[in-house]
């Protein structure tokens, strides 16, 4: 998500070069803020997407990306600067990766609650409860709707106020207790997404990898 806002100095500075204008100008700086007002809601409304989950956050992601790549060969066009085409392409390739990054990203259960807001009732593709600590120490109940490699998505059973930060994740299934740290990255409806940390402890003797071989040794399968 930090490349947006990367984006955003990056087309700044530019401005500053194409103009001849100090890039710690505030004057400058808020003057430019204001004239792409536009652009500024819309990178705002994207990370808001990103931070909610949301899969279709890629589409507004790149419009982001290409606005930006237009205004500055704008400013090629204008006085045929060679320096500004220059970082025009590097930056290309750089918002290229970051999409491609970023699709790949987005296909994590992080992103992925595996249920509609709109459900009446919530058919989780999971019937997995654990137990998690975030942050003050406090442990509650909840069940992880989905699962891959990396993350998992979990809902508590009773609603939380935001939570954020490190969590660690207790599973006791197949007659054995997986222990895994993460930190959570999105929200959606009362539930979070959580990124899963590698292990630390040597001596752990379950770690998210080993519960997702038992899971998909007993042929746990995401529902239709």
């Amino acid at each position: 998500m930090a490349f947006l806002p990367t984006s955003l100095v990056f087309l700044h500075v530019m401005s500053s070069l194409h103009k001849s204008r100090s890039a710690l100008d505030m004057d400058w700086a808020v003057s430019q803020g204001l004239s792409n007002w536009w652009l500024l809601l819309l990178v705002m409304f994207t990370l808001r997407l990103l931070k909610r989950g949301s899969t279709v956050a890629l589409w507004p992601y790149i419009l982001c990306n290409a606005i930006v790549f237009a205004q500055i060969f704008m400013f090629f066009l204008e006085d045929l600067n060679k320096l500004i085409l220059a970082f025009d392409f590097l930056y290309l390739l750089a918002a290229f990766a970051s999409a491609a990054l970023l699709r790949i990203e987005l296909k994590e259960s992080l992103y992925i609650p595996g249920f509609s807001a709109h459900d009446v009732e919530f058919a989780f593709n999971y019937n997995l409860p654990v137990e998690f600590e975030i942050g003050d120490g406090k442990t509650a109940l909840g069940q992880i709707t989905y699962c891959s490699g990396e993350s998992c998505f979990i809902v508590p059973q009773t609603p939380l106020e935001g939570p954020t930060g490190s969590v660690k994740i207790k599973i006791n299934y197949g007659e054995k207790e997986f222990q895994v740290e993460g930190e959570v990255h999105t929200h959606f409806n009362g539930g979070f997404g959580v990124k899963i940390m590698s292990p630390t402890e040597a001596d752990m003797d379950y770690s998210w990898a080993d519960f997702l071989e038992v899971v998909t040794d007993r042929g746990l399968m995401v529902k239709n």
